[in-house]
């Protein structure tokens, strides 16, 4: 009788937030056709000069500028509307290609771009140190064939409407770098992994300030330490004043190794933010004026009715700092291990690789592109026939596809559905796994969210004994909450927590 006095009382207060709220954040994502912006084999500058970053538009007195270049010599697009975007040959900003790591001006990638005129703009640079001196790394070698490699985030700045890029004077350029030197010999054979601040996201302002999010890997023994971090500032002309958040609030400040070595770095590495949730993902950072929310789109692996999927995903915030479960928005080929499989279509095109999805909104009122609505396109970036083993293609082209977001209204939820509780979910709550004994009819399951979307979806599992009993079913990256698990005309509610 407790129980059922227990369950009753959450069936209650489930039915009460379902019906209270206009609209429960769940979202349907539907694609368009896929449109070409930059074909290298018809566009290019030059041999390098292909997609390499997330692309990010500004716009500016003459029409749109469009970041979407590579290093050494970041060359832009431009055009009067998106629909005539042409290939600059004169590039923006040439790296510095210095060979000694505390010069602080390497291979350089502009990634993210900010303005509030249009004619000042305001760029995060993704800065990769690769090391020609040690006999471990690739001696003679600074570009990204080298496997020795150190990352940090720097800032660079134009007056001329986004057709150069100046940077303060060397280090005062810096934002962003972790508290530790460069040092070749980190791990007994080989190079050591990548590390550093990577490929700060477009910058967004709230409430006074402006954020970026980051990719980090904090360690250069392994590789397995890395999230998604994110920063701000108030002032967004001065490199320095970034501060990156620690877990509680914006307090880790900029730190550099070379020339202020703290005694301790352990107390200068940052929190990352949601990290069971969204692991590492990062990109495309908007706001959402149709679901009045943060909106980071990036490219990654997440559970997707729980099997682990490649593709392109979405996540949802209100805080910048708690982000919901990454929703598919495209499965496709990433170019890492275990994600090389090509969809047909792939396979006919030759595509080998898909990366670095952004969302754009053609008709966002600002002049950063930080806000987008119900209706923008997914720019992203495609690899084709002259990939080779060991090392990426240069043939890459930039596309986009309409993209449309649409709110489901929740499913009512009543207390009859839930009433003839004729199998077991053990443990109850539970954190990582569960377990079901049911009747020995088989049949399909499906677990539900408050929202009343399907989150996970099984079929029937081999009986065991004369007591029917799935094996586990892992529930480890389902958000903390309420679910219904739905076993043929059965139902029943287990908790997850965290």
């Amino acid at each position: 009788m407790k129980f059922i006095l227990i369950l009753k009382i959450i069936l209650i207060a489930v039915t009460q937030i379902t019906f209270a709220q206009t609209w429960n954040k769940a979202i349907k994502i539907t694609l368009g056709e896929e449109e070409k912006v930059f074909i290298y084999t018809e566009d290019r500058c030059d041999v390098l000069d292909l997609p390499d970053v997330y692309a990010h538009p500004i716009r500016t007195p003459d029409g749109i500028m469009l970041v979407s270049g590579n290093a050494p010599d970041n060359y832009f697009m431009f055009g009067e509307d998106f629909n005539s975007l042409k290939r600059s040959c004169e590039p923006v900003f040439v790296s510095g290609d210095k060979w000694s790591a505390d010069a602080f001006r390497h291979q350089e990638w502009i990634t993210s771009v900010y303005s509030e005129d249009g004619i000042t703009i305001h760029a995060l640079v993704h800065n990769e140190y690769h090391d020609p001196f040690a006999e471990n790394c690739k001696p003679g070698v600074t570009d990204p064939s080298n496997p020795c490699w150190y990352n940090f985030i720097s800032y660079a700045k134009s007056t001329d409407g986004g057709r150069t890029f100046v940077q303060p004077e060397s280090p005062n350029h810096l934002v962003a770098m972790i508290p530790f030197k460069w040092n070749a010999n980190a791990v007994e054979r080989g190079a050591p992994p990548p590390h550093g601040y990577f490929e700060p996201s477009n910058i967004v302002k709230h409430n006074g300030h402006y954020y970026s999010l980051m990719f980090a890997i904090l360690s250069n023994t392994n590789a397995g330490i890395r999230g998604t971090c994110i920063m701000r500032t108030d002032d967004i002309s001065n490199p320095g004043s970034w501060r990156i958040w620690d877990g509680s609030d914006f307090n880790i400040p900029l730190v550099n190794p070379y020339t202020n070595p703290p005694a301790d770095s352990s107390k200068f590495l940052p929190e990352f933010i949601s990290h069971r949730t969204i692991r590492d993902l990062r990109g495309s950072l908007t706001w959402n004026t149709y679901l009045n929310q943060f909106i980071l789109v990036g490219a990654g692996v997440h559970k997707v009715d729980g099997i682990e999927t490649c593709g392109f995903f979405l996540s949802r915030s209100d805080d910048l700092i708690n982000w919901t479960q990454p929703q598919l928005i495209r499965e496709t080929i990433l170019g890492w291990q275990h994600c090389n499989r090509q969809t047909p279509d792939q396979a006919a095109r030759n595509i080998v690789q898909e990366a670095y999805p952004s969302l754009i909104d053609h008709d966002a009122p600002d002049i950063s592109f930080a806000y987008s609505d119900s209706t923008a396109y997914l720019y992203f970036m495609q690899n084709m026939d002259n990939w080779k083993q060991g090392g990426w293609g240069l043939r890459r082209d930039l596309v986009r596809i309409p993209i449309t977001i649409q709110k489901i209204e929740p499913i009512s939820v009543t207390e009859e559905y839930f009433n003839n509780f004729q199998f077991k979910v053990t443990p109850n709550p539970a954190r990582d796994y569960i377990e079901i004994i049911q009747p020995s009819e088989g049949s399909v399951v499906k677990i539900y969210n408050t929202l009343g979307e399907i989150v996970m979806e099984l079929p029937d599992v081999a009986h065991l004994g004369d007591v029917a009993h799935f094996k586990r079913i892992d529930i480890s990256y389902l958000p903390a909450g309420l679910y219904f698990i739905k076993f043929g005309n059965y139902s029943q509610i287990f908790m997850v927590i965290r």
